[in-house]
């Protein structure tokens, strides 16, 4: 434990953390609790169809059966209603390819950029792998911004 005096008679104990280190003296990582609970089941990127996204995207089986579409290194120019959608088809060029009726509504975007978790709906596991490719989907005006197909990680 390791004391810090923040004012006259006032002191904070603070637990002192040291990296481990192996015997090659680089420090030892552990990986974090969510990756170790983690599978990557599908993987996919972002390309344009109707504006610009990048960045990656993960469907994750985590350990109690459920699962994510986990965003990585994401980045749009803006979020003013859009959705995230799973489809079926093997990918989507055109907003044409999508049909809003039969996607998987994962929610509103959450931002313009970084990691963003999605969780499917425990509902739908069964049908999981028979959705193939994540969009952006802009809701009022029927397009899709951006898709990400998903295969092989």
């Amino acid at each position: 434990m390791h004391v810090v005096r923040v004012a006259p008679g006032i002191a904070i104990a603070i637990p002192l953390v040291l990296a481990a280190c192996s015997a090659g003296g680089s420090p030892s990582v552990s990986p974090s609790p969510s990756a170790a609970a983690m599978t990557v089941a599908l993987a996919g990127e972002f390309h344009d169809v109707d504006d610009t996204a990048s960045g990656t995207v993960q469907l994750a089986r985590l350990r109690d059966g459920s699962y994510e579409v986990v965003f990585e290194d994401f980045s749009i120019a803006a979020t003013t209603n859009l959705k995230v959608y799973l489809v079926k088809g093997d990918d989507v060029t055109a907003s044409s390819d999508v049909q809003p009726d039969e996607a998987i509504d994962l929610g509103a975007l959450k931002g313009t950029t970084g990691m963003q978790v999605y969780p499917f709906p425990a509902d739908m596991n069964a049908a999981v792998m028979s959705y193939h490719t994540v969009v952006i989907w802009d809701a009022p005006m029927g397009h899709a911004i951006a898709a990400a197909p998903l295969g092989q990680p």
